[in-house]
């Protein structure tokens, strides 16, 4: 009977080991288990708000064409995406807005895909 009892109890800790793990990656790293998505680019690159615009179209392997207006990001931008749903944008077009950067970076949150629009 004990037997049955320590097998259940490692289970019952592996699966819970489990569940952290995948509630980890689902709050750091989304885009690992979601895959990368046109608006959740789009709204990282730009931290696009409720009155902002923006949209990504895949090019080619980790390559996205982006055109964002947002607080933090204005313009058309080539990003490289990686597996982890990290980004480096590049400015391709003229800056739409005074002193925002014409190269960024970041990776795509649970904020930029779980939105209250």
């Amino acid at each position: 009977m004990w037997t049955a009892v320590k097998i259940g109890a490692i289970i019952g800790g592996v699966l819970l080991t489990l569940t952290f793990i995948a509630i980890l990656i689902m709050v750091t790293r989304p885009a690992v288990l979601t895959g990368v998505s046109g608006p959740d680019l789009a709204n990282s690159v730009a931290r696009i708000d409720q009155s902002s615009e923006g949209s990504c179209r895949k090019v080619s392997g980790g390559t996205w064409d982006c055109d964002v207006h947002g607080p933090n990001a204005n313009g058309s931008f080539q990003v490289e995406v990686d597996w982890l749903g990290c980004w480096k944008a590049e400015r391709t077009g003229p800056a739409s807005g005074s002193g925002l950067p014409a190269e960024r970076d970041g990776c795509i949150e649970l904020g930029d895909i779980i939105t209250f629009d």
